[in-house]
């Protein structure tokens, strides 16, 4: 995405509407001082493709630090391998 269009979007524009929830409850945790690992959250590309993206995630003084990583490739190997077995 350009700048000026993630300027002009919310963040939750860009989660899955199926992961928004799951979202709400995991930030209101984090601000509860619950630190949250390994939680998954589908995203929208530019292009109307979803990533997986894997977060660990902390809250100090309501501000979230996290660190978020791809996994799609991931899910996509791991759902082939289970096909073949």
């Amino acid at each position: 995405f350009t700048t000026e269009k993630l300027l002009n979007r919310k963040f939750f524009d860009f989660i899955h509407e199926d992961d928004l929830s799951k979202v709400l409850d995991a930030m209101e945790n984090l601000y509860e001082g619950e630190k949250i690992f390994n939680f998954q959250v589908r995203f929208v590309t530019k292009n109307g493709d979803y990533k997986t993206i894997k977060w660990n995630c902390i809250a100090e003084n309501r501000q979230i630090n996290a660190i978020g990583t791809d996994i799609t490739s991931d899910l996509t190997i791991k759902k082939q391998i289970e096909v073949q077995e």
